[in-house]
């Protein structure tokens, strides 16, 4: 395994530059409790709590070189300076199999009048990456349109759902339908990996180049390690779910983790593209599924992947399921989300999910959403990367995280958007720091 990047001291800037992060968090009401390093995976633990008292404040802020670097960190994440593009953007090409750059991503979510700010929040990380929002009103693609064409976003209306509802909210089949939608938007073209998420959802562009860049993008991929599942009769499914059927990418090598695979419940199926039929015959798997072969359904199994953590889209599978079979497809099917009415319609088309492999071989961490908390944890392991206190698998985290769901649902609007300000920031003093322009892990693939 590569030697960790961070394993020497930081220079003192650096810790200075960290303490100023961690600082000016506080002064936003995101408090984060630093423990002794660990395992990140495990052990990072944060917590949301109220601002600091004025004296707390005050006490803070007596160290002059702390408080100048404390206001520039909360003045760039408050205003969205957009320094995560230029940073992402000096990785260049990742050269692999197929080497791809930030110019071939397109990203994909859906929104709505509340949530406007979080897609302007998002565009702190995602500015200069062709993005697509699909909304449930013309007007507001008319409202919006200035502030879109400047950051580099096309707007989209779609009609919601009306009951009696095909899903659990009226508009997952826009949601499910938003990777189709943005297809049409860039008329097919001009792309070859699709970031399709929620609106909540962050992609970290090192991690993502870097998973890709051994990919054939004109193969049908969907990809993620992050799945609803229920492998239990009668039971609803969970997330994340180890033991959610999925294959691997064709050419993986499995030399050297053949004790780690022998621990994995089931023996995942290497093809491409990963289909429906490949994971029915599978001998651990074919128990989970009927003869015909069909997915199973909510209130007996779930198997679907999970919007929020994301998904990978290969342009090669949206030339492969056309909007006008999917278009109808979603409109009549049932499913109790928006994730699971798309992964319905894959399903149907014979496609499933690809797990990337590094989870498969490292079943303590993930690639997508990686951490709970609500994005929290991954913003300790952040800080602790900057501030000298990482170790191996602190590094193995933050060197292969691909995106993290920061949960508005629970944050409300406005603490999401600044947490995704907050988070952008630290990946982009993090990359920074890490000051490597190599792709910054080791491929799987043989």
């Amino acid at each position: 395994m590569r030697r960790p990047l961070m394993s020497r001291r930081p220079h003192r800037s650096t810790q200075i530059i960290a303490g100023g992060l961690l600082l000016a968090l506080c002064l936003l009401g995101i408090t984060i409790v630093i423990e002794p390093a660990g395992r990140i995976a495990a052990k990072a633990k944060l917590q949301a709590q109220a601002p600091l008292s004025e004296v707390s404040k005050q006490r803070l802020l007596e160290s002059d070189s702390l408080r100048k670097a404390a206001n520039k960190t909360a003045d760039a994440i408050r205003v969205g300076a957009g320094n995560v593009y230029e940073a992402a953007a000096a990785l260049g090409s990742f050269q692999g199999k197929y080497p791809v750059g930030q110019q071939d991503l397109l990203v994909a979510f859906p929104a709505d009048e509340a949530h406007v700010p979080l897609v302007q929040a998002g565009r702190q990380w995602h500015k200069g990456i062709k993005t697509v929002v699909t909304v449930n009103d013309p007007a507001l693609v008319t409202k919006h349109a200035a502030d879109a064409a400047a950051s580099s976003e096309i707007w989209v209306d779609y009609a919601d759902d009306s009951p009696p509802l095909r899903a659990k909210h009226p508009g997952d089949p826009r949601a499910a339908f938003t990777p189709w939608l943005a297809h049409a938007a860039v008329n097919g073209s001009g792309y070859k990996w699709m970031l399709y998420g929620d609106d909540d959802t962050m992609w970290f562009v090192g991690g993502v180049l870097d998973l890709l860049k051994d990919l054939d993008p004109d193969m049908p991929y969907v990809i993620t390690d992050n799945l609803w599942w229920s492998d239990v009769e009668g039971t609803v499914g969970s997330q994340p779910n180890i033991r959610a059927p999925r294959c691997l990418p064709c050419n993986h090598s499995t030399k050297g983790f053949e004790d780690i695979l022998s621990q994995r419940p089931f023996n995942a199926p290497a093809a491409c593209p990963c289909t429906a039929e490949a994971l029915c015959t599978a001998p651990d798997l074919a128990p989970f599924f009927d003869q015909q072969c069909n997915i199973p359904r909510h209130g007996s199994r779930t198997y679907s992947m999970h919007g929020g953590a994301g998904v990978m889209i290969s342009i090669g599978l949206l030339r492969k399921i056309s909007y006008e079979w999917m278009e109808p497809c979603l409109w009549q099917e049932q499913a109790p989300g928006g994730d699971a009415l798309l992964m319905a319609c894959l399903w149907k088309a014979g496609y499933a999910i690809t797990d990337p492999g590094f989870s498969f071989y490292h079943p303590e961490l993930r690639m997508f959403d990686p951490v709970s908390q609500e994005g929290r944890q991954l913003l300790y392991a952040f800080t602790e990367g900057l501030s000298g206190g990482c170790d191996d698998s602190c590094q193995m985290l933050l060197t292969h995280v691909v995106s993290s769901h920061v949960r508005s649902a629970i944050h409300g609007i406005p603490g999401a958007a600044s947490m995704i300000r907050a988070m952008a920031n630290t990946y982009n003093l993090y990359l920074q720091h890490r000051g490597s322009l190599q792709p910054i892990h080791t491929s799987l693939a043989a």
